[in-house]
Parts: C-alpha cells; structure tokens; sequence
C-alpha cells in the first residue's frame, strides 16, 4: 500500500506547473499528476511520511494553484481485514497532519482494500 499525492484538474498544466520544482511523480498527465508520499503498508507510517512531506513542502505548497476546478488529494490506503474477524475498525488522524492539510487546501482521502481470508492465510505462511 502507499500514500499518494494527486494534483490536477481543469485548466491545470502538470509539466508547467512541475518545472522547476524538484518534485519527481511517477505518473504526469497533460492536466495531473501522481507523486509518492509514502511506500509503507503501515496506515501510521504513511500518516508520519505525510505529515512530514506536508511540513518540509509546506511553502511550496502554499503557493501552489488553488480553486474548486483544482483538485489536491493525499490519497492513504490500506488492506481491510475480513470483517467477519474484525467487526469494526477505528482509525485517528492526528490533528498535525490535519491542519497541514487543511490549511493547504488539500484532502485526506483512505482507499481501503479488502482482503480475502485465503490472502491473509497466504500471507501469514510467507
């Protein structure tokens, strides 16, 4: 699992906008792109990377194009175990990480991935 960044939309220019910048995404498209945040499977790991990029990038991102045709997304995702064995799920998303994010114009989205109990069983043997 990761955490991505995604940035784009309407009137956007990606490469434009990327010049100069320093930022390396994997994935540039005319009007987006897609930069990696986190390589961690651990939700708490991605959640400190995140922080840590929001903080170390926070005046470049601050002067970044803004508006409702602009989207910016911190994209976090993880494996759901079975439900059957996890009935409910909390998860806490640290005030920091929310006001970096908020203050930036950007939003906290979780992708969450299903998980066979034979891909858990798999896993567990490796």
């Amino acid at each position: 699992m990761s955490c991505i960044f995604r940035v784009g939309g309407k009137g956007f220019s990606a490469v434009e906008f990327l010049r100069g910048t320093g930022l390396r995404p994997y994935d540039v498209e005319t009007d987006s792109f897609k930069l990696m945040v986190s390589e961690s499977d651990e939700l708490s790991d991605q959640i400190a990377d995140a922080t840590k990029f929001l903080r170390d990038h926070f005046t470049a991102l601050e002067a970044w194009p803004r508006g409702k045709e602009i989207s910016r997304t911190l994209d976090f995702s993880m494996f759901v175990p079975s439900f059957y064995e996890f009935p409910a799920q909390f998860l806490r998303w640290p005030a920091e990480l929310l006001k970096l994010a908020g203050t930036l114009g950007i939003d906290i989205e979780l992708s969450q991935y299903a998980v066979s109990d034979e891909a858990e069983e798999e896993e567990e043997q490796r």
